[in-house]
């Protein structure tokens, strides 16, 4: 996850909307010459899909006794 201190509230992201979120932007992109078409789409498959890993794991956080948050992705 990734914490932020916005408005003296805490926001947590998920590592799989953050990766969404990527593969999102990079659905605008270009097209670059140097990125040929099938390259493309497995680069966009990569960004999109790159944290889903953390899915499992960000429905059942484990958290850090110290702050009371959930532990970040660092």
């Amino acid at each position: 996850m990734i914490l932020r201190r916005r408005d003296g509230h805490w926001e947590a992201i998920s590592q799989h909307a953050h990766s969404w979120l990527s593969g999102h932007f990079g659905h605008q992109w270009k097209q670059h010459d140097l990125l040929q078409t099938v390259l493309r789409r497995e680069f966009l498959l990569a960004v999109s899909e790159h944290d889903i890993g953390y899915l499992s794991w960000e429905v059942r956080p484990t958290w850090n006794p110290q702050t009371k948050l959930p532990f970040e992705f660092l």
